[in-house]
Protein backbone atom coordinates (compact mmCIF):
# COMPACT_ATOMS: atom_id res chain seq x y z
CA UNK A 1 0.00 0.00 0.00
CA UNK A 2 2.59 2.41 1.03
CA UNK A 3 4.99 1.12 -1.86
CA UNK A 4 1.71 2.21 -4.27
CA UNK A 5 1.34 5.63 -3.09
CA UNK A 6 4.97 6.53 -2.92
CA UNK A 7 4.99 5.83 -6.97
CA UNK A 8 1.86 7.34 -7.46
CA UNK A 9 3.43 11.03 -5.56
CA UNK A 10 6.81 10.12 -7.83
CA UNK A 11 4.63 10.32 -10.73
CA UNK A 12 3.40 13.36 -9.83
CA UNK A 13 6.96 15.28 -9.51
CA UNK A 14 8.94 13.41 -12.16
CA UNK A 15 8.92 14.66 -15.55
CA UNK A 16 10.15 12.90 -18.75
CA UNK A 17 11.50 14.60 -22.13
CA UNK A 18 9.06 15.55 -24.64
CA UNK A 19 10.87 12.83 -27.07
CA UNK A 20 10.12 9.94 -24.28
CA UNK A 21 6.34 10.92 -24.06
CA UNK A 22 6.05 10.79 -28.09
CA UNK A 23 7.40 7.79 -27.81
CA UNK A 24 5.57 6.35 -25.00
CA UNK A 25 2.35 7.59 -26.35
CA UNK A 26 3.36 6.15 -29.88
CA UNK A 27 2.90 9.24 -32.23
CA UNK A 28 5.37 10.82 -34.80
CA UNK A 29 6.98 13.39 -33.89
CA UNK A 30 5.04 15.48 -36.36
CA UNK A 31 1.65 14.83 -35.40
CA UNK A 32 2.92 15.48 -31.43
CA UNK A 33 3.71 19.13 -32.59
CA UNK A 34 0.52 18.93 -34.29
CA UNK A 35 -1.89 18.14 -31.57
CA UNK A 36 0.21 20.37 -29.20
CA UNK A 37 -0.21 23.34 -31.42
CA UNK A 38 -4.13 22.23 -30.87
CA UNK A 39 -3.75 22.10 -26.93
CA UNK A 40 -4.41 18.50 -27.84
CA UNK A 41 -1.63 17.30 -25.61
CA UNK A 42 -1.01 17.35 -21.62
CA UNK A 43 0.27 20.37 -19.94
CA UNK A 44 3.73 20.96 -20.55
CA UNK A 45 6.57 21.54 -18.08
CA UNK A 46 9.35 24.12 -18.78
CA UNK A 47 12.54 22.09 -17.87
CA UNK A 48 15.33 24.56 -19.42
CA UNK A 49 14.55 27.72 -22.08
CA UNK A 50 14.95 25.29 -25.13
CA UNK A 51 13.66 21.99 -23.34
CA UNK A 52 10.40 20.92 -22.46
CA UNK A 53 8.52 17.57 -20.98
CA UNK A 54 5.33 16.36 -19.39
CA UNK A 55 4.94 15.23 -15.66
CA UNK A 56 4.69 11.22 -16.16
CA UNK A 57 0.80 11.49 -13.90
CA UNK A 58 -0.45 14.03 -16.99
CA UNK A 59 1.08 11.97 -19.31
CA UNK A 60 -1.30 8.48 -17.80
CA UNK A 61 -3.81 10.66 -17.31
CA UNK A 62 -4.09 11.51 -21.21
CA UNK A 63 -3.73 8.37 -22.50
CA UNK A 64 -6.06 6.62 -20.10
CA UNK A 65 -8.66 9.73 -21.79
CA UNK A 66 -7.78 8.78 -25.17
CA UNK A 67 -9.10 5.08 -24.34
CA UNK A 68 -12.21 3.58 -26.44
CA UNK A 69 -14.27 1.20 -25.78
CA UNK A 70 -14.12 -2.22 -27.57
CA UNK A 71 -16.81 -2.19 -30.11
CA UNK A 72 -16.09 -6.41 -29.80
CA UNK A 73 -18.49 -8.55 -28.05
CA UNK A 74 -16.89 -11.87 -26.96
CA UNK A 75 -20.45 -12.99 -26.12
CA UNK A 76 -21.30 -12.70 -30.01
CA UNK A 77 -17.95 -13.87 -31.86
CA UNK A 78 -18.33 -17.45 -30.95
CA UNK A 79 -21.92 -17.72 -32.85
CA UNK A 80 -20.45 -15.21 -35.68
CA UNK A 81 -17.95 -17.69 -36.69
CA UNK A 82 -20.21 -20.70 -36.66
CA UNK A 83 -22.40 -18.95 -38.63
CA UNK A 84 -19.56 -17.93 -41.32
CA UNK A 85 -18.74 -21.81 -41.13
CA UNK A 86 -22.21 -22.79 -42.06
CA UNK A 87 -21.83 -20.32 -45.12
CA UNK A 88 -18.68 -21.57 -45.78
CA UNK A 89 -20.01 -25.52 -46.08
CA UNK A 90 -22.95 -24.36 -47.89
Amino acid sequence: MQTKLAAETLDDLRVIPESEAIHLANVSSASWSRMRQRGETPPLVRISRRRIGYRVSDLKRWIEARIEPSKYDPARYPEHLREANRKRAS
